[in-house]
């Protein structure tokens, strides 16, 4: 398990360019209040491990690593400095809780940095024999805001805000999965199925973007009828189809400029609609919300319970119907105003189609008044 080093942060400089990016000093080599000192090149090992491997540090928020919605991005650039570790990192401003993260970050509302490390190389400061705790080698394993800190001078140096990006009108269908390479596809699309779904076009799905990364305004509305069911419905879990919702909710509202589905607001979950307005709760993301199963039931349950309850009553009054008539045939034959049928004539049961077609006509007008006539 890696140890854990929050740094509260200041804003130093906030400029309205570029695409979610924020440069920040995650760590000082000042003596924080657990007594730990950072010695200037303790983290040069684990960055040259980091750049040898090819890999990103993950950007995530407070250490959540058990919390998807906790990834908000990754640090494309890091380097030690006179000050202490530097990074750059790129927030995924597609992720509503992520580009919620940011706003937070860019308004000063967020004033903390942390990372996880491992010790490599550690120990008290015998030269002065002061009592610090000298941290000569780290193992880097992450690093992103948080809400508590121990180091008072690390800082937001930079939060470049994201600005609205080009839509194109294009027909979908000029755009066949023929003209897409494999990371090029993977750019397009909101859902991920994970590394086990097997090749690129297995993996992903629900495309949003043209070869060269331009948002197709006619891409994402097909994707919101597949995540509403049309067609059946994508292949995926609840959770992979949620998060494919987030996106595309982004999309809707700082892209297209359209008012989302309603089935998109229900399938993203609690917190989707509240995460694209910059209100003041807070931006943590939790693993405690209900699941969609749980918001959608809830939801379909409040939107149609007066429907259901006429509907009810409707099916008892006709089976109540039905029961008189059925006493009635046992104890005085059938129930009729005319002539009793000739000799060899077979009586016919009293007949339910009457209320059973009442029973279909009134729904009918539930149905029509709901705006749901077929």
């Amino acid at each position: 398990m890696p140890n854990l080093k929050t740094l509260p942060a200041r804003v130093k400089a906030a400029d309205d360019g570029g695409t979610g990016l924020v440069e920040a000093l995650v760590a000082t080599y000042d003596v924080d209040s657990s007594g730990d000192r950072i010695v200037p090149g303790a983290f040069t090992k684990s960055l040259d491990d980091w750049a040898q491997a090819d890999a990103r540090i993950p950007f995530i928020w407070s250490h959540m690593h058990n919390d998807l919605d906790a990834y908000l991005g990754e640090v494309l650039e890091a380097k030690e400095t006179d000050e202490g570790l530097w990074v750059k990192a790129q927030i995924d401003m597609d992720d509503p809780k992520a580009a919620k993260a940011f706003r937070m970050l860019k308004s000063g509302r967020v004033r903390n940095y942390s990372f996880a490390y491992e010790v490599v190389d550690g120990g008290p400061d015998e030269e002065k024999g002061d009592g610090e705790n000298l941290l000569r080698e780290l193992k880097l394993y992450e690093v992103g805001p948080c809400l508590i800190g121990m180091n008072q001078q690390t800082r937001t140096l930079v939060a470049k805000a994201h600005t609205k990006e080009a839509v194109s009108d294009k027909p979908w269908s000029d755009f066949p999965d023929s003209a897409f390479d494999d990371e090029q596809y993977a750019r397009s699309c909101i859902l991920d199925r994970g590394e086990e779904a097997g090749t690129a076009k297995e993996r992903y799905g629900l495309p949003c973007r043209e070869p060269d990364g331009t948002l197709n305004r006619n891409a994402c509305h097909a994707a919101a009828s597949a995540l509403a069911g049309g067609r059946g419905g994508p292949d995926a879990t609840d959770e992979q189809k949620a998060s494919a919702a987030r996106k595309l909710l982004t999309y809707y509202t700082e892209s297209l400029d359209e008012d989302p589905p309603d089935a998109i607001r229900e399938l993203a979950g609690d917190g989707a609609s509240e995460d694209t307005e910059d209100d003041e709760e807070s931006s943590t993301p939790t693993s405690s919300r209900p699941s969609v199963g749980e918001k959608a039931g809830r939801v379909l349950s409040a939107k149609n319970e007066a429907d259901l309850r006429t509907a009810a009553e409707l099916v008892q009054g006709v089976l109540a119907q039905l029961d008189r008539d059925q006493e009635k045939t046992s104890d005085t034959g059938p129930a009729t105003d005319k002539e009793p049928p000739a000799k060899g004539a077979t009586a016919k049961e009293p007949s339910r189609v009457a209320p059973v077609n009442r029973l279909a006509a009134e729904l009918s007008v539930i149905d029509m008044e709901g705006g749901r006539a077929q």
